[in-house]
């Protein structure tokens, strides 16, 4: 009899085991996870993960992979490092669960205003270059002569033959001008006053007021990034070559 109740405590013990630990697997643990890239398509490690109005936080692995618990309900995620523009996800989970959030893109932002390339793993600058203009002999009406418009300065090469990149912190109402051999991008009636210059209208996305990303499919030749008039904080070209 002993031996009956011994054997049927062990039975009695194993089955409330096997209960508990059923139940812990049943659990889910409630925890949003996802990753977070650079703009150049690379994981994004040391990114700081914080859910608002909560004690959650977290920071990005190697991977750019990360986890961290929530309270269910209208749920705030943060992601933001330095030198990055910050971004956040807002998400309603009702339960807990094991959410795994969209994939995150933080933009690295260049030092200095400009127009940047994007180059395989950073930007390239493209550098500054000067701007000038000439008058031609006066026509019949005084005061209107042709003006032609040039640039001068090193063209940064860029390998072309796919869409192109860009990312432009200068917030002026700059155009993108196809450039002749001999620098020259606009040349102005001196009778009517209008303007002859191949203008592409690239794609342009805002991601913040002052910053965007601008794309463009473009021939080999020269081109330049110019603010023609300088409205605003001054006459500025940008050079680049695409080979």
């Amino acid at each position: 009899m002993r031996q009956m109740r011994r054997v049927s405590g062990n039975i009695l013990g194993t089955i409330a085991l096997l209960v508990l630990v059923a139940g812990f697997t049943g659990c889910k643990k409630a925890e949003v996870a996802g990753n977070v890239l650079d703009n150049f398509g690379k994981p994004l490690s040391g990114a700081t993960v914080t859910v608002d109005k909560t004690t959650f936080t977290t920071t990005t692995d190697s991977n750019g992979s990360y986890s961290v618990g929530y309270v269910p309900g209208k749920v705030l995620v943060s992601i933001s490092k330095p030198g990055y523009l910050s971004q956040n996800l807002d998400l309603d989970i009702a339960t807990e669960t094991r959410y795994p959030a969209q994939t995150l893109t933080l933009y690295k932002l260049p030092a200095e205003r400009g127009i940047f390339y994007y180059g395989p793993s950073d930007y390239i600058s493209l550098p500054q270059g000067n701007m000038s203009s000439s008058n031609a002999t006066f026509t019949f009406m005084v005061g209107w002569s042709p003006t032609t418009s040039s640039v001068t300065g090193n063209f940064v090469a860029i390998n072309g033959g796919t869409e192109l990149t860009f990312l432009s912190t200068d917030k002026r109402d700059i155009k993108l001008y196809s450039v002749k051999p001999e620098g020259v991008f606009a040349v102005t009636n001196g009778v009517t006053g209008s303007v002859t210059a191949t203008v592409y209208n690239d794609n342009i996305a805002h991601i913040t007021p002052g910053i965007s990303v601008r794309k463009a499919t473009l021939s080999s030749g020269k081109y330049a990034f110019i603010d023609m008039y300088g409205f605003d904080g001054g006459k500025v070209a940008y050079l680049f070559e695409v080979k």
